[in-house]
Order: structure tokens, then C-alpha cells, then sequence
């Protein structure tokens, strides 16, 4: 998600639910967008938010390979229909395609973002504040990014992409969860995650630490193990912070 033309256009006040299927927050709360297509479009003008999306890539994305020989002028009426929702200025026709005009503050994923690299930030100073920001960044999410169109070329990467940065932000939290003391609540939740996620080494490594922490040093080791055979199974290695952490676990 990106800011090509960031300031050059006002700013229209609409908020964009992208962390779930795709939705617009209305006075009266969340309201998912009605029909696939219009769906479609708004989710290909997010992933290029503040950059101009030309006609015929969002005739291709809309319609794919058949579109109708009304396309263009169907295209509009889809516009128009967005626009009664979020703004008549939040998407700008300029030149020979369409740019929605927002500020980080009215995406949700760009939120999520920044609250992440910021937690990420201040983890070493400040863990109590970075625990805080990841877990309500986490709170933000309310299913597969973009919905149904999650599979869909035109966000399939950035899907993939705010995915990672979702497993960051865990990591975040249960890394700091570990520096202010939550230490069982911290093991608890790692043992699910490494299951889900069993060639994350991060997480076996915040998983050990934990154990480790708890005095169930064979337990910590044996973790430490698991993850160097999984990685062995696809030919990598684990990061020599494993060592370090290793010695201070046999440490008498």
C-alpha cells in the first residue's frame, strides 16, 4: 500500500476495512460492501491507494478476461456507487483512471502497519507500551485480509504480505509478553503458534527462552531441538542467536 500522490488531493473522510472482507465503517458501524465486483474494485484501489489505477487494468481486474462492451461505462456506475458511501472525493478520476485518495489514518492495514513498526521499535525500552500497540493492532483483524477476493491476483501479494506482518506483530507481543513477566501466558500461546507455524524460528526460539525462563530447561532444549530438525529437513540452519541461548540454558 502506498502514498504516490499523498497530499496533493483533499482528503475525503472514509474509513476502509481491508483486515477481513473488504467493508466501510458507517455511522452505524461496519458495513461489508454488497456485490463481488464493486468489492473488486475498491480492494484494487486500496492495495494502490494515493497512485492512479488506469480504466483497463480495472476493467481486467472487475470483469477478467470477458469483460462486457459496457465495461467502461459499468465501471463508472461502480464508482459512482462507492462514492455515495465513502465521499464524493474519496476517488478521483485523473487522467485515464481512478486513484483513491486516503490518508493512512481511514485503511486499517495501514494502521495495523505503523502500529506494528512502532511496537517493533520501542520492544527493546519500552515492552509494556509495545505489548499494548500489538495487541490492539491485532484486535483490527477480523479474518482473511480482503475476503473472498483474498486469492485474487490483483491482492494476493499484498494478502501474503500483511499476513507476515500479522505473525510479526504476534512475535512482538509475545517477546514482550516475556520481558514484563507474563511468562506463562507467553509459553502458552507459543506452544500453539510453533504448531501452526512450525518453521518460524523465531517463534521456537521465544518458546525456548520461555520454557527456560520457567526453569523447564529440558523442555527448553528440546524445543531448541525441534526446530534445528525441521530446518534441517528444508537445508537451512538456525540463527547463532540458538547457540547463545542454548549456553545459557546448560548454564549452571
Amino acid at each position: 500500500m502506498t502514498s504516490g500522490i499523498e497530499g496533493r488531493t483533499e482528503r475525503a473522510s472514509i474509513e476502509v476495512a481491508v483486515l477481513g472482507p473488504v467493508a466501510v465503517h458507517r455511522p452505524c458501524g461496519l458495513e461489508e460492501i454488497k456485490g463481488h465486483r464493486t468489492r473488486a474494485l475498491l480492494a484494487a484501489l486500496v492495495v494502490s491507494a494515493n497512485h492512479v489505477v488506469g480504466v483497463e487494468q480495472l476493467i481486467d481486474i472487475v470483469w477478467g478476461d470477458n469483460p462486457p462492451r459496457t465495461a467502461a461505462s459499468t465501471l463508472q456506475s461502480h464508482v459512482s456507487k462507492l462514492r455515495s458511501g465513502l465521499g464524493a472525493t474519496a476517488i478521483l478520476h485523473m487522467g485515464n483512471g481512478y486513484l483513491l485518495s486516503a490518508g493512512c489514518d481511514q485503511i486499517d492495514a495501514c494502521v495495523f502497519e505503523r502500529m506494528v513498526r512502532t511496537a517493533a521499535s520501542c520492544l527493546g525500552v519500552d515492552p509494556e507500551r509495545a505489548r499494548t500497540l500489538t495487541r490492539e493492532a491485532l484486535l483490527l483483524w477480523r479474518g482473511v485480509p480482503y475476503g473472498d477476493l483474498a486469492d485474487a491476483e490483483h491482492v494476493a501479494l499484498e494478502v501474503r504480505r500483511l499476513e507476515d506482518l500479522r505473525l510479526t506483530a504476534i512475535e512482538v507481543q509475545l517477546e514482550a509478553d516475556l520481558a514484563v513477566g507474563r511468562v506463562a501466558e507467553a509459553v502458552s500461546i507459543l506452544q500453539g503458534e510453533v504448531v501452526e507455524h512450525p518453521y518460524h524460528e523465531r517463534l521456537w526460539y521465544l518458546l525456548a527462552d520461555g520454557l527456560a525462563r520457567e526453569g523447564r530447561r529440558v523442555e527448553a532444549l528440546r524445543a531448541l531441538r525441534e526446530c534445528e530438525r525441521l530446518l534441517a529437513d528444508v537445508g537451512l540452519l538456525p540463527a547463532p542467536e540458538f547457540a547463545q541461548l542454548e549456553e545459557r540454558i546448560v548454564a549452571p
